[in-house]
């Protein structure tokens, strides 16, 4: 795994899942992001246990990312997820895809009081289970942490949860 900082999509995990999420349409997105915060909150924390060289579990990750795509959705916002990586590169772009006017539009994912919740979960989970030891992880905790404090804010606009 390569890692280069401390936002939700640092890492060639959360780069892939943002890639995933970036080719499906709304419900497909949707789906994904439930889905990949299902994974990581039905795995037990012997699973997810840190490897040698404080390697993140992929789920963590890929969970943490998801929660930032929500996040973004409930605040109205672009904040989280406004990366290179998060938002992808548009289809006409030149060759360097570092500059911004060169990324795609922001993702947009529907927030529901399931989705909202299970991202509030993903982060306190994430936030209170990982051992932080570096200033890496410190800055990733505060991330997550600022995050789950705007998951507290009003929504943007009230999305319902779906039938079921």
């Amino acid at each position: 795994m390569g890692c280069w900082g401390s936002g939700p999509f640092d890492s060639d995990t959360a780069a892939d899942f943002a890639y995933e999420v970036q080719e499906a349409d709304g419900a497909g997105r949707v789906e994904k992001v439930r889905k990949t915060m299902s994974e990581y909150l039905d795995a037990t924390e012997e699973e997810l246990r840190v490897m040698e060289g404080y390697e993140l579990d992929g789920r963590i990750e890929r969970a943490v990312a998801a929660a930032a795509y929500v996040t973004d959705g409930h605040t109205g916002r672009c904040q989280y997820a406004d990366t290179v990586y998060a938002r992808g590169v548009r289809k006409d772009a030149d060759d360097n895809d570092f500059i911004k006017d060169s990324w795609g539009p922001p993702v947009e994912v529907e927030v529901d009081e399931v989705t909202h919740t299970m991202a509030q979960q993903v982060l306190n989970r994430a936030v209170h289970s990982l051992i932080m030891v570096s200033d890496t992880g410190r800055e990733y905790g505060e991330m997550m942490t600022q995050m789950l404090g705007d998951l507290t804010s009003p929504p943007a606009e009230p999305v319902p949860a779906p039938a079921t």
